[in-house]
């Protein structure tokens, strides 16, 4: 069967059946101008083109004689960007819209067999081969830049006026499922492949995201289209955005990223995030959020997760179990688009600096174990700590204005209002029961978080939160003229460490700490440079600080008998908790907890015994060092 050929008005009417009898051919002589024009420059840029388009163009040829005139010469040569600035002017040049929809099609079977013969010809060395990998990336950006977003597109839906009908778009989309299943072992969406791959696919995966119609299919239809299966294809298909890595990451830590980010809508300003090099260079229709990428080795992927604890959760806290590489999703996310949050809200941004500036960036006053120097990267660390688990960080707030530190709880009142004004609360702030807001909270010991909900959450006129429920506890706190956080209140009393059991002692540094009380106990420093803090209980904290020796201090022994439990973390070493008791004198009777680092590392018990500074001191371990 013949397909039908109507020129009407000036523009070519066509179907994109991709089939039917041959009406004619080019002629040996006609197929040489088409490469001669594709791979030569002895002509103009707009010259060459406009003879191709009339080579490739014609009535007496079907859809597949025309795209088989342009695939062969392009796949022939490398995609350079001067090659790039030639397709562009045949496709988008004078006169060329009757024959766009056409040359479209044709133009992505010539790209993507194109990169056919790229990858063929570097089976096995792809990463070898630098000039490979740009050509790829180059070819595939095209494909989004000049063809996915021709024109002035918004949101997903391509832009009617650039003269590209939705049927060519499917079948571009089409043509690029072929190409990864013809190279599935690199392209499909779940295969493990190197960082330099891994970019490479990248770039497919948006250009094809961002061919796809805007239906309500279309998400579904991308993931077919990409091969993707598992978590990836859910990322996707349920929250709308493409997860790019190297196909590494298992299947929960990807999961669990998307958990957390569907719980603050501003996510949705993404397209895709990239677990990746920093210098990716993708381009996409939206915005592409560059996480960094996660080890892979099981050792090193233990250490990330214990390391991930200690960079979201400060020393305040007992360090809960928290998916380091979801965390640093979140906050990637909510880094790339706290600008936009925060634009709406000129007053919140302004109490937000203010509260910035009196941290005086020390650590010890923010609410993340490491400083952040803009206002951006605070709130997005703060909105990634209570999506994640709110329930701790509010006690990381608590514990610091309880130690002299209200910053900490003034930074979560303004991350909470980021949220609310990024639109991922519900309710009214002038209603009675004020606005509710999807936090998280850990869930069971997988690492995995539940949501959890602020609820009756009042605003200040600044737009910084007031007062909020979590977790069967109503919050309320005050700030004075100047913006200082005063007063904190849970279920209208004054905030103490006794109601939050995660918390630790808060840290000062001095001379002297002493418990409050009538039954008081008083700690003197007694070597080193301790930083320390005693509450009632008495529960007592010291973090050593002197790198040459060892931070001790002293108090006077409260009875005959003292029974002390202890909890040591070491970070670097050796290092170790020392005991030690005077009884008579100068004479000491102790033991030490000495744990040396190394693989693995080993912990030994030790007691020690003699007059304190003499030669006669005697330290004799008690059992084999263990690991």
């Amino acid at each position: 069967m013949r397909i039908a050929k109507f020129i009407v008005g000036g523009a070519v009417a066509m179907g994109f059946a991709w089939a039917g009898d041959a009406g004619a051919v080019l002629t040996a002589s006609e197929q040489d101008q088409v490469r001669q024009h594709v791979v030569s420059t002895q002509l103009g840029l707009v010259e060459r083109a406009a003879r191709v388009r009339a080579l490739v163009v014609r009535p007496d040829l079907t859809p597949d004689e025309s795209a088989a005139s342009l695939s062969a010469p392009l796949a022939s040569v490398p995609f350079s960007d001067a090659r790039g600035a030639f397709v562009r002017e045949l496709l988008f040049g004078g006169a060329s819209a009757a024959s766009r929809p056409l040359l479209v099609v044709a133009t992505a079977r010539a790209l993507f067999a194109r990169a056919d013969v790229v990858l063929g010809k570097n089976a096995g060395d792809l990463d070898a081969h630098a000039d490979a990998v740009a050509e790829l990336v180059r070819l595939y950006a095209f494909l989004d830049e000049q063809i996915a977003n021709a024109g002035q597109p918004r949101g997903a839906a391509h832009d009617p006026a650039n003269g590209i009908p939705e049927s060519a778009y499917a079948a571009c989309a089409k043509v690029a499922a072929e190409h990864v299943k013809t190279n599935a072992a690199r392209l499909k969406g779940d295969a493990r492949v190197s960082p330099a791959t891994a970019r490479v696919r990248a770039q497919l995966e948006i250009a094809v995201l961002d061919l796809m119609s805007d239906a309500s299919t279309r998400r579904v239809d991308a993931a077919d289209r990409l091969s993707l299966t598992g978590a990836r294809r859910r990322f996707l298909t349920t929250g709308g955005v493409l997860w790019l890595d190297d196909g590494k990451l298992e299947d929960a830590s990807i999961d669990r990223v998307r958990a957390a980010l569907d719980r603050f809508s501003i996510v949705r300003a993404a397209e895709a995030i990239w677990m990746g090099d920093a210098l990716h260079g993708l381009k996409a229709r939206g915005q592409v959020v560059r996480v960094a990428p996660a080890p892979t080795a099981p050792a090193q992927a233990a250490q990330a997760g214990q390391a991930g604890q200690e960079r979201v959760w400060p020393s305040d806290v007992d360090a809960g179990a928290i998916d380091s590489v979801a965390f640093e999703a979140t906050r990637a996310i909510a880094l790339a688009v706290m600008p936009r949050a925060l634009a709406t809200r000129a007053d919140l941004r302004a109490q937000s600096e203010r509260d910035l500036r009196a941290m005086k960036g020390d650590v010890q006053r923010m609410l993340g174990p490491t400083v952040d120097e803009n206002v951006e990267q605070a709130l997005a660390t703060a909105v990634a700590m209570l999506v994640h688990d709110a329930p701790r960080t509010v006690t990381v707030a608590a514990a610091r204005f309880l130690g002299g530190k209200p910053e900490a709880a003034a930074l979560v009142a303004d991350a909470l209002g980021a949220l609310a004004a990024s639109g991922s609360s519900s309710g009214s702030s002038g209603a009675a029961e004020g606005l509710t807001i999807a936090l998280g909270a850990p869930k069971g010991e997988d690492l995995s978080t539940e949501t959890t909900l602020a609820t009756h959450v009042r605003l200040a006129p600044s737009g910084t939160v007031l007062a909020f429920t979590l977790g069967g506890h109503h919050y309320a706190l005050s700030r004075d003229d100047a913006g200082v956080v005063t007063s904190l209140h849970r279920g209208g009393a004054p905030v103490t460490l006794a109601m939050f059991p995660s918390a630790r002692v808060p840290l000062t540094d001095g001379p002297s700490w002493t418990t409050p009380g009538a039954s008081s106990l008083v700690f003197a420093k007694l070597q080193g440079a301790p930083r320390a803090g005693v509450a009632p209980g008495p529960r007592i904290r010291v973090v050593g600080t002197d790198a040459r020796g060892f931070d001790a201090i002293v108090t006077q022994a409260p009875a005959d008998d003292v029974l002390v439990e202890t909890e040591l973390t070491v970070t670097g070493g050796p290092a170790g908790i020392v005991l030690r008791a005077f009884p008579i004198g100068d004479a000491f009777r102790g033991v030490s907890l000495v744990v040396e680092p190394g693989s693995p590392a080993r912990a030994s018990l030790v007691a020690g015994t003699g007059a304190n500074g003499a030669n006669g001191a005697r330290e004799t371990t008690l059992a084999a060092a263990v690991e």
